[in-house]
């Protein structure tokens, strides 16, 4: 039996999510398609264009069989730690073969495995050469593509560039990392579909969708909270969001900004686009920054499951058969079993999608979107 996983945020579900589906089932033949999806927030650094049980029935209907939640302290973070909490996950669960991920152009698996454990094991003199590169002002993703390049000069500069790839590299990174036996199988992307494009144009139509600048009027009072809240720190413990980038918040901050221009005028070389909307977004729900870490348990201490196709219930059993921690079904009932550790991972994806849903509900006064507790699995 063939189990394939994906890790995917589905923002929105495309053509390009579709085709991914249809090459796992009908040219891998896999008997069943596991994803870990980000909830309501993604890795860029904003909030999902819809909810996570919106997505959720998305992608059933598309063809998984299962989707898991990746939390929300991992979806908000770098490729690293996301790509990191992605593949703990999957690992968990026992029972998957395959990590399916597309990728710009055809990939060189042993090139993607060398370049892997070599990032892995960070020599001395890639480190030199990434502080040289830091220091002379370079952004960390230009600094760390550009050491890549000296380093790998065979390798294709796309490889190191395009963020699909840059996340296919981050996969096959942690594979390594954990000591995983799921094998990594990169597929050709087709065609010229972009999530961006599509998020840009329904914005741009005033289409239906939640986008940063609905939170603005939250991060502004969110930041005036944590200046004049007594026996608030007045600096996020976010290893991302340095005591530079939250002055410069507090210089460049004015009440009629929206959130997206305020991270306009933060931005610099140092600080990309991403890393400030993750910090900005991270500080607005109050989550910590995730810390690297060699052991599974601490990305993944439970298994969050937001929706299975039924006649697929079966992987559940093959699941509890085989992991050593928690599934997340029913809330009420399961957070239970957590340790502290899980508890506090799964109140902040809770919490997270109450903050979503109470924007969107503000936006949409007609909306149903339900809380975590309300809304239960996604049944097809």
């Amino acid at each position: 039996m063939k189990i394939a996983g994906i890790i995917a945020e589905f923002n929105p579900f495309h053509a390009g999510h579709q085709y991914l589906l249809d090459t796992v089932r009908n040219e891998l033949h896999a008997d069943a398609v596991i994803v870990v999806m980000s909830g309501d927030f993604v890795q860029r650094g904003a909030p999902a264009i819809e909810d996570k049980f919106t997505r959720t029935r998305q992608a059933l209907v598309g063809g998984a069989d299962l989707v898991l939640e990746l939390p929300v302290r991992f979806s908000l973070s770098s490729a690293e730690l996301f790509a990191s909490a992605g593949i703990a996950l999957l690992d968990q669960l026992g029972i998957v073969d395959q990590l399916v991920f597309g990728m710009e152009e055809t990939a060189d698996i042993p090139g993607l495995k060398q370049l892997s454990a070599f990032l892995l094991e960070e020599p001395e003199e890639y480190r030199q050469l990434l502080k040289e590169h830091l220091r002379q002002g370079m952004s960390f993703p230009t600094a760390r593509s550009q050491v890549l390049r000296e380093s790998f000069p065979e390798l294709p500069h796309s490889l190191l560039n395009t963020p699909n790839n840059i996340l296919a590299v981050a996969y096959c990174k942690a594979l390594l990392k954990f000591h995983s036996s799921i094998n990594p199988c990169p597929i050709l992307r087709k065609g010229t579909i972009s999530a961006h494009r599509i998020r840009k144009e329904r914005q741009e139509q005033q289409k239906s969708g939640i986008y940063t600048d609905d939170f603005s009027q939250a991060f502004q009072l969110r930041h005036w909270e944590s200046l004049h809240t007594p026996g608030t720190a007045l600096c996020p413990k976010d290893v991302e969001f340095t005591p530079e980038l939250f002055h410069r918040l507090c210089r460049e901050i004015q009440p009629q900004d929206s959130l997206s221009q305020l991270i306009l005028k933060c931005k610099s070389k140092q600080y990309t686009h991403s890393r400030i909307s993750r910090c900005f977004f991270r500080y607005l729900l109050q989550l910590p920054a995730p810390l690297e870490s060699s052991q599974c348990i601490d990305f993944a201490p439970y298994i969050r499951v937001l929706g299975f196709h039924r006649e697929s219930a079966w992987l559940l059993g093959k699941i509890r058969e085989q992991t050593h921690i928690p599934l997340v079904q029913k809330l009420a009932d399961d957070q239970k079993k957590l340790t502290d550790n899980a508890n506090t991972l799964l109140k902040e994806d809770i919490a997270a999608h109450e903050y979503y849903r109470l924007i969107t509900m503000q936006k949409y006064p007609n909306s149903q979107l339900r809380s975590d507790y309300q809304n239960g699995l996604i049944l097809l």
